[in-house]
């Protein structure tokens, strides 16, 4: 974006500016907003009307008809440990680890987006590292593992969630827990966690969705308009989920995995609790697990907003800048703080217009997607929608979701095409 026929001064990055910025983000913030509810409509008024007010040249909805997926947070999804030794007992509940933000207004429980509703129930528990096909294989090669009739425990990281379900699948497992283990999530030689640092507590569960695909998985390849074809559930060409599943953080998991029986995992398969890590399938006698999932789908409406600053020379050449809107929870890094961003561009070169200072060669185009945790559903609809005025128009596209995360060093990735306006735009910032 520095490239273009408009050139901003560091020295002119105010406090007034850092100040706006971060009300903007307040306000994105201040109440969960997951895709399809009532607070993500609110943001989308909120967003028009700042766009508006910014003084750009037009600014547009474009609602979708698409199907999302969500808990039911009166019969929360939970995976459980039952003593049946003398009757049933209850020893553990997931869902008394989840963290306390479980407990406040508006907030989502911990899911999986797209997981099939089901109850599960079984002695058997594998452990499986990281839920590759790899790591499927070494269980049943060297250890002659099988997976029916198992709930397979695996940590987060290396692959996507959504393919560690659907490989479980394949190998014939019932269910899938999904965890995050300290080992990849926090940092051995600081024990502390957040608030006082950055890293995941105990209670901590992701959030996400299992769907391999983009787009809405109903309409692949065309707009999820109200008039569109749509393929039912059961025969998507990318195939939703087939088992239930389930996330949790480590101060849950641990209560699965000290009580695996079995071999002790290979040295490298070892996370960051302070137990033996074992293989499985057996629980310690006389328990075994039932999983509960009460997650459903349903098609939604889901809104993007576009606002266009008209370009003076070239109006039909569109430089994109985007960002989704949407957040499993408060999103405060991803998306709200390079919404936040995003906002305070366009406010800047908004009020460059109105004051006829300037006006850019090419238009340019703001856009706050909706619906992108579940699968970049918002902005590949709008793409499927307007395809052949896109390749025929688009300029570049510039992403800006997580605008300020880690340390002071820039992090970008783009087409080899970009490499160079990139780079340049390095020189500009000081040292």
């Amino acid at each position: 974006m520095i490239l273009l026929p408009l050139h901003f001064s560091f020295d002119d990055i105010t406090q007034e500016n850092s100040d706006r910025v971060n009300l903007s983000q307040i306000h994105l913030t201040q109440s969960p907003h997951i895709a399809g509810r009532d607070r993500d409509f609110e943001l989308v008024a909120y967003l028009k009307s700042k766009f508006t007010e910014y003084g750009l040249d037009s600014v547009k909805s474009t609602p979708y008809q698409v199907l999302l997926s969500y808990p039911d947070n009166e019969n929360p999804n939970t995976v459980l440990i039952v003593n049946n030794t003398g009757g049933e007992t209850i020893v553990f509940d997931s869902t008394s680890t989840e963290s306390n933000i479980s407990q406040l207004e508006g907030v989502i429980r911990p899911f999986l987006a797209y997981s099939p509703s089901g109850v599960v129930n079984t002695s058997k528990l594998v452990y499986v590292n990281y839920g590759r096909v790899e790591d499927f294989e070494f269980l049943r090669t060297n250890y002659n593992i099988t997976f029916n009739d198992s709930i397979v425990i695996v940590r987060y990281g290396k692959n996507f969630r959504g393919s560690k379900v659907e490989i479980a699948a394949r190998y014939g497992a019932l269910g899938v827990i999904i965890y995050s283990d300290p080992a990849d999530y926090t940092w051995s030689r600081d024990p502390r966690y957040f608030p006082e640092t950055w890293f995941l507590p105990s209670s901590g569960a992701q959030r996400g969705s299992l769907y391999t695909g983009v787009g809405d998985p109903l309409t692949p390849g065309y707009p999820s308009i109200a008039t569109a074809y749509r393929y039912n559930e059961s025969s998507t060409p990318t195939p939703l989920p087939t088992i239930p599943a389930h996330a949790m953080g480590y101060g849950g998991a641990i209560h699965f995995l000290k009580e695996m029986q079995g071999d002790e995992v290979p040295k490298d398969w070892r996370g960051g609790l302070n137990i033996p890590y074992r293989l499985g399938p057996g629980l310690t006698p006389g328990l075994s697990l039932r999983m509960k999932v009460t997650t459903t789908n349903s098609i939604r409406r889901v809104d993007n907003v576009i606002a266009t600053l008209k370009g003076d020379v070239e109006p039909d050449r569109y430089v994109l800048m985007g960002n989704h809107r949407d957040a499993w929870v408060y999103g405060s890094v991803d998306p709200s703080g390079g919404m936040a961003v995003m906002m305070e561009v366009a406010r800047a070169m908004g009020q460059l217009v109105k004051n006829k200072r300037w006006r850019p060669r090419r238009s340019i185009m703001f856009c706050s997607w909706g619906a992108e945790e579940y699968g970049l559903i918002g902005s590949s609809e709008w793409a499927e929608q307007y395809v052949k005025s896109l390749g025929a128009r688009a300029v570049a596209y510039l992403n800006i979701d997580v605008a300020v995360g880690g340390n002071f060093s820039l992090y970008a990735l783009g087409t080899p095409l970009m490499y160079r306006a990139v780079y340049e735009a390095t020189k500009k910032h000081p040292a």
